[in-house]
């Protein structure tokens, strides 16, 4: 299972040759804002890294939206 779905396609999110996202060091998508981690980005990866993945994609994600809240 693959997370190529509408929404990856609709946001343009990268997906590797296997359709997993890509994603830098800091779970960050190529779209500003979007943070993956886990199942999403790689089938190799097992429960526990998925895990701590996730928490550190979302608090990535957190940091994002408080740095860009004001700017509009």
């Amino acid at each position: 299972m693959t997370p190529h779905d509408r929404l990856t396609t609709t946001l343009g999110l990268a997906l590797d040759e296997d359709g997993f996202l890509t994603v830098g060091p800091d779970r960050q998508t190529a779209v500003p804002g979007p943070y993956a981690a886990g199942d999403l980005t790689t089938q190799w990866e097992q429960g526990a890294v998925s895990a701590a993945e996730a928490g550190a994609a979302a608090a990535d994600a957190i940091h994002f939206a408080h740095r860009h809240r004001h700017r509009h």
